[in-house]
């Protein structure tokens, strides 16, 4: 039985065609589209840019469409109408495979959802400078801004101003150095591509903790320390720092040194009152947020200049993790770090209670905040003693009968402090502030109205009961984070690999399901994240990026080209080297030019694979790589591009498939020629300068300049189809180097100033200073953007787009070059780099295959 035979459809919408609606009409590449998709294909972008084009949709060319005249002045194809009509008008449409995608050149553990939701918290290294040397024994270090520095929409920091920096993920490489014969350093991430790759190292709670901790400070309008961001030093070991502002001034002892006298003076009601309520509003904007902190210290308090106090973050961690250290060393380094006893239980049991929910968390920074308190109140001695009374010897571990005496003990050295005194007030909810039950505390806000109410006794006063800021649903408890975690002994932070979690995906605004207890006694967890590690520890053992030296040339490699199987390099030296691409051996060497070798190009005109370079005295000479075995061979055609001395030969070549060669040359003329017999077609004048570069795809020539510009031409007429000019170029720019991607709708131009400049579509989409000098050779393929020049480094761009009207181009590393960068070619996630060192490197990433002892290359 025979199957149906399938209509034809409009590669747009899918649609049948037929005579009344979908009428198909044929473009000048010959595809047909249907009426409707050609008047919607009129409306986009590109025919915005380029006026009465459209893009075809099926061979992806640019064509010419009398857009005044609409899609009926196109002709009708009558065939497909005549084979509409005498068969059944529906169908089903079927599915289409996908095509399989080229090999990426480096597999980045993060997708551009995951970059947006951090790329505005990243701090630049150059940024901040360290006042002293990280030690890998410490978590916290300070710094101070090298310039000015804004951060978001409202996060404006000055320079000279003190940050604290606390380390928060350690950073261990996934892209090891070169291999051993490479010879050419290491390839190096930007500073950005760094804190992404130790961002994605952290587990899931880890990042939405810090997520919550960045995002905090920016929504409140005071009370707590702001954040800068995330830091990684230009060193190679350096971890992941969280940065925050810091200031001087803290809450210290009394002025005679005294310690059993409190810091409170007696008759400054005011003035503590003040401080006080200042510690209730930093705690209740916190709450705001969702994040309870469970551990407080005098330290974690802070003053600026003017007095007013704020809550340092960097601070809290670090106090938590003190405490969380403790706990796991059965030890207590520090009598200052106060925890409630419900959280110290947690923390003992190693096993998070499920009871404990928003009002246990929240009361827990209650109870510490009330510490705080009383300890300005009794004095740092006095308060040290009494909390030392409910520990048992030699262990953490709390015993409640020793804290019903501890908390008689401070009770009655409150009353005699208090009594007889402004501050007699404070006595009943300090006390209840320690009760045993969380949920008998008083909440934060009515310790503030108490507070509020020593100072204010007038129409002012607010009132119990008033609208106050509410608690968010818990969404993280720092002392039980993530964060705070005590790594297992062996455990270095330094080497530790964590589980890169590709799907992570979460917000600021979307941290709801993030729970309270988050790491405490999930042994089922750890031994998850110990396989996870020894899979990546095996994955990464022996991968990376590999390299590859190509050696033969006698002087500066000029101009690479792809095609057939084969890698064609020329030089300086007169010849055109072919090297194979399945194991880089040398294949053939084509000899016969008569001046230095410019640039080369790689054609297949009817099936008829050859080679074609130009040199520098303007002569072309072409090879046909198909028949000849022998290892060094004499062109199969010679001719000239200009044959006046005035004039510095052919600088570029390009080839529109299977029909024209074109040429560049000093003379500022485009020449094309036929690639069935080279004769001259015609020649495209234009230009102010010589013909630096030239691109070919998709039925548009591109063609820059020394004079600056890029002149786009029809490539079925040789007609000018646009000028694309910057007027923010200082006078004199040259383009050096085009690249056009696959598909031919974006365009990549370096120029002599460093710059690089992203077209679709003829519309600008970004521009970007890559280099300090000039950049000789561009590449865009895909999503990467490389490029190379007077600097000796290979630059490696991401390029993303967003709805195809705003690009951005992220620094992902760069490739260091023993010589000046002078061509670059990718292809299949191989990377062909020639320079002045007369050598192409071809740099790949190797990854394991986890199929035998086999890798995946």
């Amino acid at each position: 039985m025979e199957s149906a035979m399938e209509m034809p459809e409009c590669p747009v919408c899918l649609q049948v065609y037929d005579g009344e609606e979908a009428i198909p009409r044929v473009l000048s590449c010959g595809h047909s589209v249907c009426s409707p998709c050609i008047g919607l294909l009129s409306s986009s972008s590109m025919a915005r840019s380029f006026p009465d084009t459209i893009r075809c949709p099926a061979c992806n060319q640019v064509v010419p469409f009398p857009s005044g005249q609409g899609p009926s002045a196109l002709p009708k194809n009558i065939d497909l109408l005549r084979l509409c009509s005498s068969s059944p008008s529906s169908r089903q449409v079927h599915s289409r495979p996908r095509e399989m995608k080229d090999a990426e050149f480096l597999p980045l553990p993060w997708d551009d959802q995951f970059f947006a939701s951090w790329k505005d918290l990243i701090v630049p290294a150059d940024a901040i400078s360290i006042t002293a040397p990280f030690d890998s024994g410490t978590d916290a270090v300070s710094g101070t801004l090298t310039r000015d520095y804004t951060c978001g929409r409202s996060r404006r920091f000055r320079e000279n101003q003190t940050v604290r920096l606390l380390a928060v993920g350690a950073y261990f490489s996934s892209y090891p150095s070169l291999s051993a014969e490479a010879g050419s350093g290491q390839f190096k991430l930007s500073s950005t591509a760094r804190v992404m790759e130790a961002l994605s190292k952290l587990t899931e709670k880890e990042r939405a903790e810090l997520h919550l901790i960045v995002a905090a400070p920016s929504r409140q309008r005071h009370g707590l320390c702001r954040v800068l961001g995330l830091w990684m030093s230009s060193e190679e070991n350096s971890p992941l720092f969280l940065v925050g502002e810091a200031f001087q001034f803290g809450l210290s002892r009394a002025p005679d040194g005294n310690e059993e006298m409190g810091l409170v003076n007696p008759d400054d009601v005011f003035g503590f009152a003040k401080v006080s309520m200042e510690f209730c509003e930093a705690m209740v904007g916190l709450h705001s947020q969702g994040i309870a902190c469970g551990c407080l210290t005098p330290s974690c308090f802070r003053f600026d200049s003017y007095g007013h106090c704020s809550l340092d973050m960097n601070e809290v961690l670090l106090a938590c993790r003190r405490v969380r250290m403790d706990v796991a060393e059965a030890t207590s380094s520090s009598n200052q770090c106060f925890v409630s006893p419900e959280l110290r239980k947690e923390l003992l049991l190693n096993k998070p209670d499920p009871s404990c929910g928003s009002g246990v968390a929240y009361g827990s920074d209650v109870w510490s905040l009330a510490c705080i308190l009383i300890m300005l109140i009794v004095g740092e001695g006095q308060h040290c003693t009494l909390w030392d009374d409910f520990t048992v010897n030699d262990s953490v571990e709390l015993n409640y009968d020793l804290y019903d005496i501890w908390l008689k003990k401070l009770t009655s050295k409150l009353k005699s402090s208090l009594q007889g005194t402004r501050f007699e007030s404070l006595l009943p909810i300090l006390e209840s502030c320690l009760n045993h039950d969380p949920k008998n505390r008083p909440g934060v806000e009515d310790m503030w109205r108490c507070l509020m109410s020593l100072s204010i006794r007038s129409i002012y006063t607010v009132p119990a009961g008033s609208e106050t800021l509410a608690a968010k649903d818990l969404l993280c408890c720092l002392v039980l984070g993530d964060l705070c975690r005590v790594p297992k002994s062996g455990d270095h932070p330094c080497v530790k690999e964590r589980k890169i979690l590709k799907g992570a995906k979460m917000t600021v605004d979307d941290l709801s399901g993030l729970p309270l207890e988050t790491s405490c006694g999930q042994d089922v967890e750890h031994s998850q994240q110990d396989e996870t590690d020894r899979l990546l520890d095996k994955r990464f053992h022996g991968a990376g990026l590999q390299s590859v030296s190509l050696s033969g040339h006698k002087d500066c490699i000029t101009g690479l080209a792809e095609g057939g199987g084969f890698l064609f390099s020329c030089s300086f030296d007169k010849t055109v080297h072919v090297w194979s691409l399945q194991d880089f051996s040398l294949v053939r060497t084509l000899r016969g030019p008569e001046h230095k070798l410019m640039a080369v190009v790689a054609v297949n005109p009817a099936g008829k694979p050859m080679c074609i370079a130009g040199d520098s005295g303007g002569g072309l000479c072409a090879w046909d790589v198909s028949i000849s075995d022998t290892e060094e061979e004499e062109p199969m055609r010679r001719w000239h591009h200009h044959n006046d001395w005035r004039y510095s030969g052919v600088h570029s070549l390009a080839a529109s498939e299977s029909q024209f060669l074109y040429s560049g040359g000093g003379d500022r003329s485009i020449k094309a020629w036929s690639l069935q017999d080279f004769s001259l077609a015609c020649t495209l004048t234009g230009h102010k300068s010589a013909v630096s570069c030239l691109a070919a795809s998709e039925g548009i020539l591109f063609s820059g300049s020394w004079d600056g510009t890029i002149r786009l031409w029809w490539l079925h007429d040789h007609t000018p189809l646009a000028v694309l000019e910057d007027g923010g170029l200082p006078k004199g720019t040259s383009v050096l180097s085009l690249s056009v991607s696959v598909a031919g709708r974006l365009l990549a131009a370096s120029y002599d100033t460093g710059a690089i400049k992203v077209w679709r579509d003829g519309r600008l989409l970004k521009s970007a200073q890559v280099l300090d000098g000039a950049i000789f050779s561009v590449d865009v393929d895909g999503r990467w953007v490389f490029a190379g020049g007077w600097d000796r480094t290979v630059q490696v761009q991401e390029l993303s787009e967003n709805d195809g009207f705003e690009a951005e181009l992220r620094p992902v590393g760069s490739i260091p070059s023993d010589s000046v960068v002078t061509s670059i070619l990718h292809w299949r996630g191989r990377l062909f780099v020639g320079g002045s060192s007369r050598d192409v490197k071809v740099y790949y990433y190797c990854q394991e295959s986890g199929e035998g002892d086999n890798d995946s290359c």
